[in-house]
């Protein structure tokens, strides 16, 4: 499947469970070059290129993002990456560990170690202040990352606690394809598959219409095609 295929597979299936949560999800994109959906309701592809490219830069100045159209059912310039001084964004984090799994990845490339991890523990003073309503800033989705090298070809898995069917998902797989992509040069390596779980994939109700327009607007575009 590619992933168009499995991201409205997921979107239909996160909207029939109950409450429009499914747990455990999970899904392989056996092509992480394909890394796009074809409705443009489903995601910014614009903004999300950008966004990527500011992980890239381990930037730690949010401001650039919210200035960029974002598309509908995305909510990211509601979010802050700063609590009491604590950065909270991707990049730095990844930036600060990538340098190792790839040291890793060249000097022992049958590691189970090549890890980035995303999430903290000092992220749950941020998970309290949120659910107090004392701040808006974003506590990681992301838990983090891990890479393997498989016959000749580097693999990665990414750990998702909390994953948005409309808004969210499409720009995960987006950056983590492409993280995979680039590592995978950096170490002089095939790209092999992308696996992604997320714990809790979800559709939050005032996004439930345009998850179901864009399902609706899937089965035309099929039926049209058939």
């Amino acid at each position: 499947m590619t992933w168009n295929e499995i991201y409205h597979h997921n979107l239909e299936q996160v909207l029939a469970a109950p409450n429009s949560v499914l747990y455990a999800n999970s899904f392989i994109i056996e092509d992480p070059y394909d890394h796009r959906v074809a409705n443009p309701r489903s995601c910014n592809y614009e903004y999300t290129e950008n966004f990527f490219n500011w992980i890239l830069s381990g930037s730690k100045d949010i401001s650039t993002m919210h200035n960029l159209p974002t598309g509908p059912g995305n909510r990211a310039k509601e979010f802050e990456i700063d609590f009491e001084g604590r950065c909270t964004a991707y990049g730095p984090r990844i930036l600060d560990q990538l340098p190792g799994v790839v040291d890793m990845l060249l000097n022992y490339p049958s590691t189970r170690r090549a890890c980035i991890m995303i999430l903290d523990a000092e992220d749950q003073d941020v998970a309290l202040a949120l659910h107090k309503g004392e701040t808006k800033c974003e506590y990681p989705c992301n838990m983090g990352m891990t890479f393997w090298i498989d016959e000749g070809e580097l693999h990665m898995h990414t750990t998702m606690r909390s994953n948005n069917y409309t808004s969210t998902v499409c720009i995960d797989v987006f950056i983590c394809c492409n993280l995979l992509i680039k590592v995978a040069s950096m170490v002089g390596r095939s790209v092999g598959k992308y696996y992604h779980h997320a714990v809790n994939a979800h559709i939050l109700p005032r996004d439930r219409s345009r998850a179901i327009e864009i399902m609706h607007e899937h089965h035309e575009k099929n039926v049209g095609e058939s």
